[in-house]
């Protein structure tokens, strides 16, 4: 009888990326715990690495990136967790998730949306002011609205005398009423402190009639000057201790009259009104905040005494609220910034918890305590660039996409809407920025430059060219009925109970024909590099991507929720946190292909090429064999290098014969050789 060797020196695993989908002599049956690398040798795979244990009720999960460090964010219950510490408690719903963003997490599936910056757990939008007491613009005409002008120098710039004047570097002051250096009457200047008795205006007076020293010569008011129609706004912001700036939804201010709590609007008084009122103003006159009864102008932080927007950390330290003051320009329409006041600022009072407020108490004069305005047009600040509806709050939302600079959310109780963001692509939202699509939308991820969204069975991608919708369905009749896909460097895979399906931006196609038919109840797919991880509720795979398609494993354990970062894929069950495929090694099965050898057979040996510390047993035909003989015939010691080892079979007779290699711990196969008689 002839002898003859069958086998191969590489293996490559299960290939399902190259038609008609045979098994080739170096690929594998089955695969099992374990992976195939680039150079064609079989390894059993790392068991996943406990990082994180003990919770009880963990419900979603996330892996990625802040100021270029990997985190892995988690809730247990209700609080959520970073690395293992607890940094916040919100109210769960019964369907979270948390998606990896630009420097932070998002967190869905509550009432409404959270953010974890790193700094803060909060919801995600803006402040929005609320409505209280004194809330209202007040306008009046002060006889003297500062001190008397004692005396004016002809110079560059002129010097006015003014004992005890109380101004600051910046206020504006409107002059009347002079008897000499009449050019300086009826308008207005910006004064700088010079002294408590001498504060200069921008103004060169050199040639100007001379003033009499010592002699009363006129009058000057702060914040007057103003002559014609104009409408201020407010907005509350809040400077985080990066330096981000969240700014609210701004709110005009409507002119009022004393009340028994405080001003109130003229036309209604129990109005709660977000329009401007159109203020006309003569160059005597003022607006303020504040209450003749010296009761201190205030703005609200709060919506029907619950506290809006709770932010963790300290005041001034962590985060510092502020307002800031619009103003149109006269006859103009955009609202330019007029004055600007954070947490800290002297005269500025900040009451937090549930009643959390501003109290302006700035200037005073003599009658009227108060924040008082009145800025020239040519010293008002930055355009407030968003219209009254950008500031809405986002939708209660069950997933998202970022895409650039913007993020997508669904709108839960619409859920044929998707909305987009404004601005810096987080916080901003437009009560009609929303798109509507012809289904449920059931899942979106991002794309490339585009953003993939699904229904059960219908794919759409929205280019969003040059930031307008450009919405173009994908022709095919499978959608995603889970939702739970990921993007990779080939296209978008969506995890389904029918297999791994893969849209490469033209089409839909399943890839998992060899990998694997049905997986019972889905539950987490995640991709990096060249690996993919995915779970049902019983089995999990993993396929890793070579240059003739991909090649299929089964997984080690199986976790409800994974995801990667930084190339590491990290997932998570009920009570644990693990990384994957590193750690303790768990062994693993692999089953060649069936070598037909085209007549009857005897098979007599088995020759393994071999690395590592643990010994295999080796089957042929299902029949275990596990006499493994090492180099040294007699020695009990292992091996641990590259070695060959001898397996002897029982002598089956077949014509179609394969082997199946068991690895309870650390092994890799590059190459198995049968040898048998016929």
């Amino acid at each position: 009888m002839a002898k003859t060797t069958l086998g191969t020196d590489v293996i490559t695993g299960l290939n399902v990326g190259t038609a008609p989908h045979k098994i080739a002599p170096h690929e594998l049956q089955v695969s099992e715990n374990g992976w195939t690398d680039k150079e064609g040798a079989w390894r059993t795979a790392r068991g996943p690495e406990r990082l994180y244990t003990g919770y009880s009720d963990i419900s979603c999960f996330a892996a990625g990136e802040m100021d270029g460090e990997d985190h892995l964010v988690w809730m247990d219950g209700d609080t959520v967790y970073d690395n293992g510490n607890n940094v916040g408690t919100i109210t769960a719903g019964s369907d979270m998730k948390i998606i990896a963003i630009d420097d932070a997490f998002l967190i869905l599936g509550a009432a409404v949306n959270y953010i974890w910056d790193g700094d803060h757990v909060r919801q995600q939008g803006t402040w929005q002011p609320d409505d209280v007491d004194r809330l209202f613009l007040q306008k009046s005409q002060p006889s003297v609205f500062g001190t008397n002008i004692d005396s004016v120098t002809s110079a560059d710039p002129g010097v006015v005398k003014c004992v005890a004047h109380e101004l600051a570097t910046g206020d504006w002051i409107y002059i009347d009423s002079l008897t000499t250096m009449t050019e300086l009457n009826g308008r207005k200047f910006k004064a700088t402190y010079v002294d408590a008795d001498h504060f200069s205006i921008n103004e060169d007076t050199t040639y100007y009639t001379a003033e009499g020293a010592g002699t009363l010569t006129g009058t000057y008011k702060r914040y007057a000057g103003l002559d014609g129609a104009y409408k201020w706004y407010y907005t509350l912001t809040v400077e985080m201790s990066g330096g981000r700036v969240l700014e609210s939804q701004p709110r005009g201010l409507r002119l009022g009259t004393a009340g028994a709590h405080g001003w109130r609007p003229i036309s209604d008084p129990s109005a709660d009104a977000w329009d401007a009122e159109e203020i006309t103003m003569t160059a005597n006159d003022v607006v303020y905040f504040g209450q003749d009864t010296k009761l201190y102008g205030s703005i609200g932080w709060v919506q029907s005494g619950v506290q809006n927007f709770p932010i963790t950390g300290t005041i001034g330290t962590d985060f510092s609220p502020g307002v800031r003051i619009y103003r149109t320009k006269q006859n103009g329409t955009d609202a330019y910034l007029e004055r600007e006041f954070t947490y800290g600022d002297e005269g500025l009072l900040y009451i937090s918890g549930v009643d959390a407020s501003f109290y302006f108490q700035h200037e005073n004069d003599g009658d009227n305590y108060g924040c008082f305005f009145g800025a020239d047009d040519l010293d008002l600040g930055a355009v407030l660039i968003h219209g009254a509806n950008d500031h809405v709050n986002p939708p209660a939302a069950s997933f998202a996409a970022p895409l650039g600079q913007r993020l997508f959310l669904n709108d839960r109780d619409n859920p044929d809407r998707y909305y987009n963001s404004l601005l810096d692509g987080i916080e901003y939202y437009n009560e009609l920025g929303w798109n509507r699509l012809p289904a449920t939308i059931t899942g979106m991820a991002q794309l490339d430059r585009y953003l993939f969204i699904t229904s059960q069975d219908r794919v759409w991608i929205d280019a969003f060219t040059d930031g307008l919708p450009d919405i173009r369905e994908i022709r095919t009749d499978t959608g995603s009925k889970t939702g739970i896909m990921t993007t990779t460097d080939d296209g978008v895979l969506m995890l389904e109970a029918d297999g791994l399906w893969l849209f490469d931006g033209a089409r839909v196609q399943k890839i998992s024909r060899r990998g694997f038919d049905t997986l019972d109840t889905p539950q987490c797919l995640t991709a990096t590099k060249d690996t993919v991880y995915m779970s049902g509720l019983y089995d999990s795979y993993v396929t890793r991507q070579r240059d003739s398609g991909m090649v299929w494993h089964g997984g080690d354990g199986q976790y409800q929720l994974s995801d990667a970062t930084g190339g590491t894929i990290y997932a998570a069950s009920e009570n644990e946190i693990v990384e994957m495929f590193a750690g303790a090694y768990r062994g693993g099965t692999m089953i060649t292909a069936a070598f037909n050898v085209g007549r009857e057979a005897q098979a007599v040996r088995v020759v393994l090429d071999i690395e590592g510390a643990s010994l295999p047993t080796v089957w042929v035909n299902g029949n275990r064999q596990s006499d493994v003989q090492g180099h040294v015939a007699d020695s009990t010691a292992i091996d641990e290098s590259r070695r060959q080892v001898w397996v002897e079979v029982p002598h089956l007779s077949n014509h179609i014969l394969s082997v199946q290699v068991d690895v309870t711990g650390n092994l890799t196969v590059y190459g198995i050789n049968l040898e048998v008689v016929a």
